[in-house]
């Protein structure tokens, strides 16, 4: 755990963490594509996934509907901190704070 990270400042990075997450697999095209084809291939192929079909192909496009289930992940992070926990929200977390600012930019 690192000592210059407050419960505050832990909040805000696993917002930002969570924030980027969301976006890079529900809007972002992913490195050789592999998010888009994801998003695709759950739209494009409904036995894939029988019922739930819709639902995953739902969530996969959803920014807001990946952001609860991110926090969810992101929870045990903040409530039991560790040194590579927080290593791990920290690099989510410039990444986010990099693709929220880029977003301002326009």
């Amino acid at each position: 755990m690192m000592p210059w990270l407050t419960p505050e400042v832990r909040v805000l990075l696993a917002a930002l963490a969570v924030y980027r997450l969301a976006q890079l697999l529900s809007l972002d095209d992913g490195p050789l594509a592999v998010f888009a084809r994801v998003r695709r291939w759950s739209q494009a192929h409904p036995a894939a996934w029988g019922g739930w079909r819709w639902s995953v192909a739902e969530w996969l496009a959803c920014p807001f509907c990946q952001g609860v289930w991110w926090a969810a992940v992101a929870l045990p992070l903040l409530v039991w901190p560790t040194a590579g926990g927080d290593l791990f929200l920290l690099w989510l977390a410039l990444a986010g704070a990099q693709s929220w600012l880029e977003g301002r930019r326009s």
